[in-house]
């Protein structure tokens, strides 16, 4: 009988449950209990971690020059390789980064570079390296990928691309005339050669939630005198789910943004 009274109080003790989904801004509280401590910490830690991770404010990659990446001020977090440090940095001004911080090796042409932020140092703000890698700069401990560019055949810093940033995807041939509906935003550039004396021609482009859409937001046209071949070109951005068409053009084409 002591062993079944003991087993149904044992079945009717009931513990908190905490779930590292959510941050429970009010615990601990003064009241927890001492045991249930770590458990409380541990959850927040956990559900904060997740948010610092892949923290970056502002630090953008944007071009300086032929041989510098220019890095705009912001805020960063650097991780070991095992992701169980995190160390938070600021900067308060832009940083230029030239091939003086590669990480190894030397400057090569026709290579595609990345550019760290690198925490190795107790300092207020980040380092930064060049490095061939994608997955971890050489010689660093703590760190988070920028983004990369491209040293061009003459060594000129070309094609540089921001992590976790919208650019624009490749350029897509569409027809004149013809209703498409945006899965992104993006951008139509459209045009039509207008030749011979006295020719007249008309581009419009349209755009709204409507299919085929009827809103006409942009125009161009043009009137040529004798001796002339020129083109007449619109472009409009369109939202992601409205539809867009073009007429009047010879040629048209879509500019998606990635994200």
């Amino acid at each position: 009988m002591k062993k079944l009274l003991f087993t149904i109080m044992f079945l009717s003790l009931t513990t908190n449950g905490y779930c590292a989904d959510q941050w429970a801004k009010t615990q601990p509280l003064g009241t927890a209990q001492i045991n249930n401590l770590d458990t409380l910490i541990g959850t927040n830690n956990e559900a904060l971690d997740r948010v610092l991770s892949g923290l970056k404010q502002g630090s953008i990659l944007t071009y300086g020059s032929g041989s510098s990446i220019t890095v705009t001020a912001g805020q960063i977090v650097c991780s070991n390789s095992a992701g169980t440090i995190r160390k938070l940095r600021s900067n308060t001004s832009s940083t230029a980064v030239t091939f003086a911080n590669i990480d190894a090796g030397a400057e090569a042409a026709s290579t595609t570079y990345y550019v760290w932020a690198v925490s190795d140092t107790d300092i207020t703000g980040t380092t930064f390296m060049v490095s061939l890698s994608s997955t971890a700069p050489t010689g660093a401990t703590y760190y988070a990928k920028l983004g990369s560019f491209y040293n061009d055949a003459a060594s000129n810093i070309t094609q540089i691309n921001n992590d976790n940033l919208p650019d624009f995807g490749i350029i897509i041939s569409r027809s004149n005339a013809t209703s498409y509906q945006a899965t992104t935003d993006g951008f139509v550039m459209a045009s039509s050669a207008v030749g011979g004396e006295n020719e007249y021609q008309d581009v419009e482009g349209y755009t709204d939630s409507v299919n085929p859409p009827t809103t006409n937001i942009v125009g161009s046209s043009m009137t040529i005198g004798a001796g002339y071949n020129k083109k007449t070109s619109i472009m409009f951005p369109v939202m992601a789910g409205d539809y867009w068409k073009v007429t009047g053009a010879t040629t048209v084409y879509w500019r998606p943004i990635n994200y």
